[in-house]
């Protein structure tokens, strides 16, 4: 049975800030033969919601 991942990154699409999504993604495919489904946005999405501090 083939392993089934969701691959997914706040970082945005591969590049200076997430240089890293690409190339395991072609890792899980092409030397593991994983199906793998990469959900990221289309910029930089880390560290945007709100901390609440806790009471």
């Amino acid at each position: 049975m083939t392993p089934k991942v969701l691959l997914v990154n706040d970082d945005g699409p591969p590049g200076p800030d997430s240089p890293y999504t690409y190339g395991l993604y072609k890792h899980l495919i092409n030397d593991l033969g994983w199906e793998v489904k990469v959900v990221i946005p289309s910029s930089q999405k880390s560290w945007i919601g709100t901390g609440r501090p806790s009471d």
